[in-house]
């Protein structure tokens, strides 16, 4: 069989298969199309992120108003009160972590743990341990279990005339709570 000039069946062989390679090509417009598109992606990207960038940004966090009812060292236990009273007679009292802050828990006003706990009524409290100073090196977790978060509970409970209050551990706050 004779193929393009040439009498090898090896030859013809493999003039047919490229032949059929190139009928199953994929198309250059098809490929610039989808650059052209994916460049426009981008550029879309780029202009939101420079408007997202060159806008001043809300940094404004905790913003739900509290009351310092207790200090002691670096630690103060915060009073938030619930919007239209408290539903509940037992109150809560959140404690943190050492490392991260509490103001987590209060991002913004439509981002904030703290507001929708007032928002459903819970009388709420929150230790904020502040920032460690050179003068707590030697303070360890005894320290902050049975003198901290003791004397805060303490406080609470004669504050409101309680035997018991509820208490949220999160993170770190967790492990002491139920030390």
């Amino acid at each position: 069989m004779n193929y393009s000039g040439c009498s090898m069946s090896f030859c013809s062989r493999t003039c047919k298969e490229t032949e059929s390679m190139t009928k199953h090509t994929f198309p250059v417009e098809h490929v610039m199309e989808s650059m052209l598109q994916y460049a426009q992606t981008m550029t879309d990207r780029a202009r939101r992120s420079i408007d997202v960038l060159s806008t001043e940004l809300d940094t404004a966090i905790a913003s739900t108003p509290y009351d310092v009812i207790y200090e002691e060292d670096r630690v103060k236990l915060k009073h938030y009160k619930p919007e239209g009273g408290s539903k509940y007679t037992t109150p809560l009292l959140v404690v943190y972590a050492l490392i991260n802050r509490e103001t987590m828990l209060d991002l913004q006003p439509d981002r904030s743990v703290v507001r929708n706990l007032l928002a459903n009524g819970v009388d709420l409290y929150m230790l904020d341990w502040g920032y460690p100073t050179k003068k707590d090196r030697f303070l360890g977790l005894d320290d902050h279990v049975n003198g901290y978060v003791h004397n805060a509970v303490q406080t609470i409970l004669e504050r409101q005339g309680l035997e018991q209050i509820n208490v949220m551990g999160i993170c770190m706050g967790g492990t002491m709570c139920t030390i």
